[in-house]
């Protein structure tokens, strides 16, 4: 289980004595959502420039009306943008809200594992959740 724990698609490693995280919270988006959200998002990662960003759920909720893995991409694809084409690694832990919608957890969390720079990962049997896993950073060295 360690082994599986150290694992990810994606290595987080210290630069230069440096590891930058940004956390964003309880974003509520969905299919309709104030287009503001996204502007500051990417222009606070742009700023920021993180080695990792940190979303600690509530991505959307039953408000976001989202029905099909369809609508929760278009979403998670808006939203992620910036990451995916600047190649910044992300992680989410879903919150309260999430399964609310049309979407249980574990539903969501392939769609989410599907990003390249989402590092999520299926737990094992043995934990409770569906987004609960380690996330190692190496140092310098490694």
């Amino acid at each position: 289980m360690l082994k599986e724990n150290l694992e990810l698609k994606k290595e987080l490693r210290f630069k230069d004595g440096k590891f930058r995280i940004a956390m964003f919270s309880d974003l509520h988006g969905g299919k309709k959502y104030d287009k503001r959200m996204k502007r500051d998002f990417d222009a606070m990662v742009s700023h920021l420039k993180p080695d990792l960003v940190l979303f600690s759920g509530d991505m959307f909720d039953i408000r976001a009306n989202l029905k099909t893995e369809e609508e929760v991409r278009t979403f998670l694809t808006d939203i992620t943008e910036i990451l995916e084409t600047n190649n910044i690694p992300w992680a989410d832990a879903f919150g309260n809200h999430e399964s609310e919608g049309a979407f249980e957890n574990e539903r969501l969390l392939p769609i989410f594992m599907s990003y390249p720079n989402c590092l999520m990962k299926k737990n094992s049997d043995t934990e409770r959740g569906h987004s609960n896993y380690m996330l190692p950073v190496r140092n310098t060295s490694g």
